[in-house]
């Protein structure tokens, strides 16, 4: 509901737009959690994350009527709701940082293989 319905009609573009390593990590990471709060419109301004917030609220009260009532107060709702923006959250760091996380690894197992290809060049007769 979040990414279509609720995003359609108040026009808000719900992809995850990267920050991008030009920023301290602090300040990557502030964004990542802010993304749960602020997204961007079609036209590109910053807006409430209205239809993000409000997807989640209302898959809380429709599990209302899907689960038993024992399953529904509201501290194991709101644990629900707090559970699904944690994931949220950690999805978006994800994106945030793997891209650099990738490359430093793809760096280091570039210099590995040189490493060794210069070993076995020196080590040949």
């Amino acid at each position: 509901m979040s990414a279509w319905l609720f995003a359609s009609a108040l026009h808000e573009d719900t992809r995850y737009y990267e920050l991008g390593n030009s920023h301290s990590i602090a300040v990557r990471s502030l964004y990542v959690i802010s993304r749960q709060a602020v997204t961007r419109t079609y036209g590109g301004r910053e807006t409430p994350n209205i239809a993000g917030i409000g997807g989640k609220v209302l898959t809380q009260v429709v599990s209302r009527y899907y689960y038993p009532p024992s399953a529904t107060t509201f501290p194991v709702l709101a644990s629900k709701f707090g559970y699904s923006v944690m994931r949220d959250i950690a999805f978006s760091a994800v994106r945030e940082f793997y891209p650099d996380i990738a490359a430093h690894f793809i760096r280091k197992h570039r210099e590995k293989m040189a490493r060794l290809a210069a070993q076995d060049a020196a080590s040949a007769p």
